[in-house]
């Protein structure tokens, strides 16, 4: 009974023995690294015989690519008779790279010594494909959704001023007009153009003139209180949405609005001028009415 337990344990074994060779890519090492052992799946993974594996290091399917660091912990683990468990990148006998998960086992002596080492591996070069594509995607999507921020905020602001365009005008003031009907909340208008700002552009020519209106809109921007709501209506216009505000209070701002504008010095031109127009929302009138 005993010689047949042992024949059928030593069956077992020699079977495992033959599946990890013919399907697990397993190789053994002496302590220094050199190889002692492969099976058929080591030969089919790496492209190497097993003439060629035995004897030599592993250093034969290192990829240069990988990075060195890994390897320093690597050895580093293994040294401290510890198990090493990571993804290397290896390259076949034609050069073709390949992904593995390889399991790094120290097999010790009576003594606690290190004789050998035991490596077991998983090809994974796909699962690092889908990866791979899948970091690229998510890397598209990311730089697609900053392209669309830029491109929405290119649509939301007037490109000479950096002030929010008549689009977004629109769309406040829409906004605003819709929190009066339901909830009576009340805003007044500004609107403001440069006087006689023709004259700058056929007297200095157009990129004076550009410097006028950019100067202008941050002197208007310095007036303004921070629920105001400033924008570029159009040319030489610009359009202050003031919340909460009558109409009373919508002058007083204008007024500090034309004085620090008038009391400015223009590079080139001097002192310049411009004229405001106020509004104050009421029952029955439509914006269109407002900007009337």
């Amino acid at each position: 009974k005993l010689y047949t337990l042992n024949l059928r344990k030593s069956l077992e074994i020699n079977e495992m023995g033959s599946i990890l060779d013919n399907y697990v890519p397993f190789s053994k090492t002496d302590k220094d690294g050199y190889i002692t052992h492969v099976g058929k799946a080591m030969e089919d993974l790496t492209g190497y015989t097993k003439d060629e594996l035995i004897g030599n290091t592993h250093r034969l399917v290192k990829n240069d690519d990988m990075n060195s660091k890994v390897y320093e912990n690597l050895w580093k683990t293994i040294l401290d008779k510890k198990v090493y468990v990571g993804e290397l990148l290896n390259k076949g006998k034609d050069g073709t790279a390949y992904w593995i998960e390889v399991t790094i086992i120290p097999n010790l002596d009576k003594n606690g010594e290190i004789e050998s080492f035991s490596t077991y591996r998983v090809d994974v070069t796909s699962r690092k494909a889908l990866e791979v594509e899948k970091a690229k995607t998510q890397e598209q999507t990311l730089e697609l959704i900053q392209a669309n921020k830029a491109l929405e905020k290119l649509s939301r602001l007037d490109t000479l001023t950096q002030l929010p365009n008549r689009f977004n005008l629109d769309s406040v003031m829409q906004m605003r007009y819709e929190m009066y009907q339901r909830h009576k909340k009340r805003f007044s208008l500004i609107l403001i153009d440069v006087d006689y700002f023709k004259n700058v552009n056929d007297t200095f020519g157009h990129l004076v003139g550009d410097d006028v209106l950019k100067l202008v809109s941050q002197r208007i921007v310095s007036s303004i209180r921070e629920t105001d709501f400033l924008g570029r209506w159009g040319g030489e216009e610009f359009l202050v949405i003031c919340e909460e505000t009558s109409s009373e209070g919508a002058y007083k701002l204008a007024e500090k609005i034309r004085l620090s504008v008038e009391n400015d010095t223009f590079k080139s031109i001097g002192h310049k001028t411009i004229s405001l127009g106020i509004a104050e929302i009421e029952d029955g009138l439509s914006i269109n009415d407002l900007m009337n």
